[in-house]
């Protein structure tokens, strides 16, 4: 039966106190997880069950576990009247491995039991709800949060950039629309030429390679402040200089694939 399901106790309808606490017995055990989710312990937990349970279940398990916990830790030699040794063995050997049981609702071991209420703490610390950050170098990573507003508040505090952060478009400076970068669909993609400078070409007009030589070729310049007469080629390579400086890059130089 849930909260949800409601259909179920149409049968108790006419019976207005019965349908009344059917309806709360299915309000609390829905809120359970509540009590775990916004509790700091399994005991916390429990003593909200406790509070909130609007039968007497809840306050005769724990009465129950009370009073089964005293009589397993009964000194020998200070039975009450009418306990006396053989019977508390006998008991405790029928009952003292199931002392204390896990109280959460939907718990596979809650029938098993455990030796010391240490124990079963230790084991109900595992179905208390944990929400993670899932911030991978967050430094609380995998220690989690116990309710929902908590890591909300961590998310805004560390990890700002989580909410809500929206890149913003870019405009033009006219305030118009974004110019976009992408090409029109209608516009042919043009392939740009191969540059290989073993011969004049409009980007090297005056570079050329020739068996293995490199030349620089300024006839075909047309300026009116070039020397008559100048010889080029002398100029580019003489190598009786004083300086020894020439434009000759016949030595040494390697061009791949030129042979």
């Amino acid at each position: 039966m849930s909260s949800g399901n409601f259909s179920d106790l149409d049968m108790w309808r006419k019976t207005s106190a019965v349908f009344e606490m059917l309806q709360a017995v299915i309000g609390f055990m829905d809120s359970l997880k509540d009590f775990e989710s916004e509790a700091d312990s399994p005991n916390v937990a429990f003593q909200s069950r406790l509070k909130h349970d609007p039968t007497w279940l809840s306050s005769i398990d724990a009465q129950y576990e009370a009073d089964m916990q005293k009589l397993l830790n009964l000194p020998d030699d200070a039975l009450p009247a009418g306990i006396d040794l053989p019977s508390l063995s006998e008991f405790r050997n029928a009952n003292g491995k199931a002392s204390f049981y896990c109280r959460h609702e939907d718990c596979a071991q809650a029938d098993s039991g455990f030796f010391t209420s240490e124990a079963r703490e230790q084991h109900e610390s595992c179905h208390m709800l944990r929400l993670q950050c899932h911030v991978p170098y967050c430094a609380w990573k995998g220690m989690g949060f116990r309710r929902q507003r908590d890591l909300t508040s961590h998310k805004r505090k560390y990890h700002p950039f989580l909410e809500g952060f929206v890149i913003p478009e870019l405009s033009n400076s006219k305030g118009g629309e974004p110019e976009s970068t992408t090409p029109a669909s209608n516009t042919p993609l043009q392939q740009a030429p191969a540059v290989t400078p073993s011969s004049g070409t409009e980007f090297f007009p005056y570079f050329s390679v020739s068996n293995g030589a490199s030349n620089l070729d300024f006839s075909g310049l047309e300026t009116t402040d070039v020397l008559e007469n100048f010889d080029f080629d002398s100029f580019l390579h003489n190598t009786d200089d004083d300086n020894g400086f020439s434009f000759d890059f016949s030595e040494g130089l390697e061009t791949p694939g030129m042979e």
